[in-house]
């Protein structure tokens, strides 16, 4: 498993996001204290708001890996009703 460390030592795990096209999700990088995370948990991912993870693919090319990063979720906008 792919693990960073932040300006506070503190270890991190980055995700790829990407919509459900197969497109970069905005913004493309998630960066969390946990690994465990869910289909169906929503995530903040930046200022967007809150976005709904579809699919955990952590079964990720040694590159990705190489480059810090934990796994790929797929995700979707979350709407709240007004």
């Amino acid at each position: 498993m792919a693990v960073g460390r932040d300006d506070d030592n503190a270890i991190v795990f980055r995700f790829i996001l990407i919509s459900p096209d197969d497109e970069p999700y905005e913004p493309p990088a998630f960066s969390t204290a946990s690994a465990h995370w869910s289909v169906g948990d929503e995530i903040v991912p930046g200022h967007s708001g809150h976005a709904r993870i579809l699919d955990v693919d952590t079964d990720v090319h040694q590159h990705v890996r190489a480059l810090g990063f934990t796994g790929v979720f797929t995700v979707e906008p979350v709407r709240r009703a007004s």
